[in-house]
This record gives C-alpha cells, sequence and structure tokens, in this order.
C-alpha cells in the first residue's frame, strides 16, 4: 500500500454540517476500495492563491490515506 495526501478545497460558505457529510462520504470510499485512513485534517477557512468561480475563500480539508491508485482516482472523479 502507497500513502497519499489528498487536499480538496471546499465552498467557504458551507455549513460545518455540510463539511463534515462530504468529509464522512469520502472517508467511506476510501474504505469501500480496501483503504486505510491514517489521519483527516480539517485545516478551516483560507484565502485562495486566485479567484475560483468568483470565490477567494476556500475550506480546505487533508486526506492522509494508505492504499492504491484507485482509490485517489475514485476521489478525484467524485469532486
Amino acid at each position: 500500500m502507497r500513502r497519499y495526501d489528498v487536499v480538496f478545497i471546499a465552498m467557504a460558505n458551507l455549513s460545518d454540517a455540510e463539511i463534515s457529510g462530504i468529509v464522512e462520504r469520502y472517508q467511506t470510499m476510501v474504505t469501500e476500495h480496501g483503504g486505510l485512513i491514517i489521519k483527516v485534517e480539517k485545516w478551516g477557512k483560507r484565502k485562495l492563491a486566485y479567484d475560483v468561480r468568483k470565490q477567494s475563500m476556500g475550506f480546505y480539508v487533508l486526506f492522509d490515506v494508505a492504499g492504491d491508485s484507485e482509490i485517489v482516482d475514485e476521489m478525484e472523479r467524485n469532486l
């Protein structure tokens, strides 16, 4: 198994419950594909380097996972 750091950025205007739901969905996705979640860090709201779809802030979440590359591919597909 290889380890991967996956960072995703959610819209900053989402509620904590919505962000927790997204995190839970990704955790389920990793475990269903035979992966192991090492840690999940919610970095919180931060300024983006540049505007994306007229958004200047985003909510950053880091996943440290172990597994096959298929896990990362599946996470990217479901963004």
